[in-house]
């Protein structure tokens, strides 16, 4: 519950939610998602997992709260996904009113957001001080925000991005003369990095930039590269066309501001990147280094343009490319496999 659009994008949280709802399903409990969509219809994602297009907000709550009293009997726990401190204090009183027990999934240090409006910046600083702690377990995502949970001696399960293997392609490598991106057009700042970065190679590699976000920031940044014939930006493609760039690109590149926001968060990409065997290259920020491990299955540079292009320049050399590309699947197989949470999450819900 929470979110709007659910299963029906490329978004982090889709690929989160749906890969955490597997894994309920290897617990064998059912799973109805309340999607906020102004769509009247039902839809099974799978046997035991089920999705209802509720209204958006604010007739959202009305209609999941019918849903939530007519399934009362069954249902053992609310499991909610948002950033707004009126949606937790809301799901907070129906537990009290149902006893039912509220699980939050803390993927993010809303506090720490950039570019925030005055509500959004008010919001986020209630909700990282005060709100958060209405919920009976969490589900976090980084040790940064696990520690703060554990701290309130509630029960959490730290769970890192994960990838659910019905989402993967398997693809014939045909092509490796390009390095790939991929993330939202919020980042420009990272994106215009690794641009300046890759130009300043003397090869005759391509940049594929797949960016999703606001259109129109899209096409204004569009317009300002048109002139690099060799930089090409990709919106909007299919699952399939992403795994295909995924497990083609001689290099998959995730540039990282160390700052407070990425230091707890964990981002969703690096799992798609392992997932796809990935040769990898970032900078080191929050979790990432207690998965991976540098010339082993990722190469580690400086954030800078200097040093991503000196990680660029050194990818056409490795002697340990392929040692590191088939160490990053195997980090996926180990950290990253929704199905390794099966029993963790049992216990986790136990424990609440």
């Amino acid at each position: 519950m929470g979110l709007g659009k659910l299963f029906s994008g490329k978004r982090a949280c889709d690929t989160r939610l749906y890969s955490i709802a597997q894994i309920f399903k290897n617990n064998n409990w059912d799973v109805i998602v309340l999607n906020r969509d102004n769509i009247n219809h039902k839809q099974k994602l799978d046997k035991k997992i089920k999705k209802i297009n509720v209204k958006p907000f604010p007739l959202n709550f009305f209609v999941e709260l019918k849903y939530i009293f007519i399934n009362r009997k069954k249902t053992h726990f609310l499991s909610l996904y948002t950033g707004h401190c009126f949606d937790i204090f809301y799901y907070y009183l129906l537990c009290k009113i149902f006893n039912k027990k509220l699980i939050y999934h803390y993927v993010e240090y809303r506090s720490s957001f950039d570019r925030q409006s005055i509500y959004h910046k008010i919001n986020g600083w209630l909700f990282d001080n005060f709100f958060f702690m209405l919920a009976d377990g969490y589900i976090t995502i980084s040790k940064l925000i696990d520690d703060k949970i554990i701290k309130l001696g509630k029960p959490t399960i730290k769970i890192p991005p994960l990838v659910h293997k019905n989402n993967l392609f398997e693809f014939k490598n045909n092509s490796d003369n390009y390095f790939a991106y991929c993330g939202s057009i919020d980042y420009v700042s990272e994106i215009r990095m690794l641009i300046l970065a890759f130009l300043k190679l003397n090869n005759e590699f391509d940049l594929v930039l797949v960016i999703g976000g606001d259109s129109k920031k899209i096409q204004i940044f569009k317009n300002e590269i048109k002139k690099h014939k060799n930089i090409k930006i990709l919106t909007k493609i299919s699952n399939e066309d992403l795994s295909l760039i995924y497990s083609n690109a001689k290099a998959l590149l995730l540039p990282l501001k160390d700052n407070i926001q990425n230091n707890y968060r964990f981002p969703q990409k690096i799992s798609e990147y392992a997932s796809h065997s990935g040769y990898i290259i970032t900078n080191k920020v929050g979790d990432i280094p207690d998965f991976f491990d540098e010339d082993i299955n990722i190469t580690y540079c400086e954030y800078s343009i200097k040093g991503f292009s000196q990680a660029l320049e050194n990818t056409l050399i490795d002697d340990n490319y392929n040692l590191i590309k088939k160490g990053s699947f195997n980090v996926f197989e180990k950290h990253f496999n929704p199905f390794i949470y099966t029993k963790k999450t049992e216990l986790f819900l136990n424990k609440i």
